[in-house]
């Protein structure tokens, strides 16, 4: 049996260490991170999937592992809330800061990539995150498996806003239902 490589990487500060750690290893051995068969994360984890599994197979390199982490940068300061987000937050009214500038640069990195168009380049991708309607447990996102499943035609940019805990931290819309109400948080619903 050939040889299946997996790349996981978790959420949170967890994620941005292990892309500094594949930056060491690809310096020392280069064509590392091309070898990979498989992208999985959730959370920080499953944005440095999608920084990965975007590029062809034949171009993932040590400049793809820098533009993550350069990528994984500008994210942690579009969520840094201002002075006002941090009294907000802090008095329980709302959450600390809005989804705009994130959600910006989530556009600006992924475009409308689908999984769908993922797999057409030849990559793998599982992301994970939590399901919120019954019943409840894991909503697991890949690019595999039958052309019918729904998760081929989510894109990168959706993907990743469900894996993390976006939708709990930050306003999705004025205008959308107040996001720490479960019973309301239509975009969780997946």
């Amino acid at each position: 049996m050939p040889k299946y490589r997996i790349l996981s990487m978790d959420g949170g500060p967890s994620g941005p260490a292990y892309a500094r750690f594949l930056r060491v290893i690809e310096e020392n051995r280069p064509g590392f991170l091309a070898r990979a068969d498989l992208f999985a994360g959730t959370s920080d984890g499953a944005t440095f999937t999608g920084c990965f599994g975007q590029v062809p197979r034949k171009d993932r390199n040590l400049d793809v592992i820098k533009s993550a982490i350069e990528f994984n940068n500008l994210l942690f300061k579009a969520m840094a809330p201002s002075l006002g987000g941090r009294l907000v937050m802090f008095s329980g009214l709302t959450t600390a800061f809005s989804y705009r500038d994130v959600l910006a640069a989530f556009r600006e990195k992924f475009g409308h990539r689908t999984l769908r168009d993922l797999r057409d380049e030849d990559s793998h991708v599982v992301i994970v995150s939590f399901r919120m309607k019954q019943p409840w447990g894991p909503k697991i996102m890949h690019n595999f498996g039958d052309a019918g499943d729904d998760d081929l035609d989510l894109t990168l940019v959706d993907a990743a806003f469900r894996s993390g805990a976006f939708p709990s931290t930050m306003r999705r819309d004025p205008r959308a239902a107040d996001p720490r109400v479960p019973g309301r948080r239509d975009h969780l619903r997946q």
